[in-house]
């Protein structure tokens, strides 16, 4: 018998004798696997529509529905699989030294991420998602660059949101939708075609 099947015969036992120690079973069953743990939350608003007044149904139901949905939610946050990614920012020709790169992916599973990563001295790049320069996922991308130094010639530093210092590219590429700056990430080795700005 299917779990489905199990679910369903249990629910029926649940209706007519308040006897949960099947269902609690199958529910245990079901979250021992990603596919349980989808096929659990359909069953289980059957048994909160079906078993209203009974106490012990009652219980099981706001018991169990916690793991339910924690698991599924579980089984969306693993990491996504990444692939090295290098690239360059020029300006005229010249390295952007400390500019700031943005990748927002327009499809597939790297929406939920943002690969970024600041330019070094002779302008290259290494993308970087969870940890320091350890790629991003498969997919098409739109990119921005801002580029901000201090009058003492520090790149003014990613997250430094207050700093009033005015972009040198002058906000053309600060918005992905408009900078014009597209990439493409591969499984495997990445090294993408400088970005040779103006």
């Amino acid at each position: 018998m299917g779990q489905s099947s199990i679910f369903r015969h249990a629910v029926a036992r649940t209706q007519s004798d308040t006897d949960v120690t099947e269902l609690r079973q199958v529910v245990i069953m079901s979250l021992s696997s990603r596919r349980g743990c989808v096929e659990l939350v359909r069953p289980l608003t059957r048994v909160w529509l079906l078993s209203s007044g009974k106490s012990c149904a009652w219980m099981l139901l706001f018991a169990t529905l916690p793991m339910a949905v924690g698991c599924t939610s579980a089984s969306h946050s693993e990491p996504i699989s990444l692939n090295p990614v290098r690239g360059q920012i020029l300006v005229n020709g010249k390295p952007a030294v400390g500019a700031i790169v943005n990748f927002y992916a327009t499809s597939g599973d790297a929406v939920n991420v943002q690969p970024h990563a600041v330019a070094g001295a002779d302008g290259s790049f290494v993308l970087s998602t969870y940890k320091p320069d350890d790629g991003a996922p498969v997919g098409d991308y739109q990119v921005s660059v801002l580029w901000r130094v201090n009058p003492d010639g520090t790149p003014v530093p990613p997250h430094d949101d207050e700093s009033q210092v005015p972009d040198l590219l002058k906000d053309r590429y600060s918005d992905p939708t408009k900078s014009g700056l597209t990439a493409k990430v591969v499984a495997g080795e990445n090294t993408l075609t400088p970005y040779n700005l103006k």
